[in-house]
């Protein structure tokens, strides 16, 4: 960044020609004075450019500084927020996350999926389980879904007994583990209040025989 002006190069030529009209005009000052005194104005010119250049670099220098200083701020910012973002995260889920919920033992499926249920609300996870957010074709959104996909099949499977575990090995997403064990533990359900109804029926049959 130059910082010599039009009037700086004005004044030089005006010092020039004040030379060259003192040599004219016989005041003491011959042809090779006056190159020698051109000669000091040209270096003394270019010494005041080479320090307004300096200054310049210095200048350009110092607020390189200022910026990297400002993006180490504001990165040190963000790693304190984020920390804390997940301090406050990791609170949440000892105060109510997967230790609160008993794990799945194969009994009382209907209590455990309720709460499972309301453990994966929280957490902003129940959509990718239940279906309702469909997986994105590509893009920062699959990229988000998969997330959430992960953690929500890595909260599925250790609220579980491993002795039923076994029943969602193979699949492959959050939703298919959880269409998964519905599928197996309401149709038992289902079947168990069928059974229980009979026998309230058949026994007062009994009675009356």
């Amino acid at each position: 960044m130059k910082k010599s002006s039009s009037g700086e190069g004005h004044h030089k030529a005006s010092r020039q020609s004040q030379v060259r009209d003192s040599g004219v005009g016989g005041l003491g000052l011959g042809s090779r004075q006056v190159e020698v005194e051109e000669e000091n104005i040209l270096e003394e010119d270019l010494l005041s450019e080479n320090l307004l250049d300096q200054q310049d670099q210095e200048e350009s220098q110092v607020v390189v500084n200022q910026e990297h200083n400002l993006v180490d701020l504001i990165g040190s910012f963000q790693g304190l927020f984020e920390d804390e973002t997940e301090a406050e995260d990791m609170t949440e889920e000892k105060d109510f996350g997967i230790a609160t919920v008993k794990r799945f033992d194969g009994e009382s499926f209907h209590l455990w999926k309720f709460q499972m249920q309301m453990l994966l609300e929280l957490k902003g996870l129940l959509g990718v389980v239940n279906g309702s957010e469909e997986k994105p074709a590509s893009g920062s959104a699959l990229t988000e879904w998969t997330k959430k996909d992960v953690k929500a099949k890595s909260f599925i499977a250790i609220s579980m007994e491993m002795s039923q575990v076994q029943h969602i090995v193979n699949c492959k997403t959050s939703n298919e583990m959880w269409t998964q064990l519905e599928a197996l533990y309401e149709q038992k359900t289902r079947a168990s209040k069928n059974r229980l109804k009979s026998k309230e029926y058949v026994q007062p049959a009994l009675y009356q025989l």
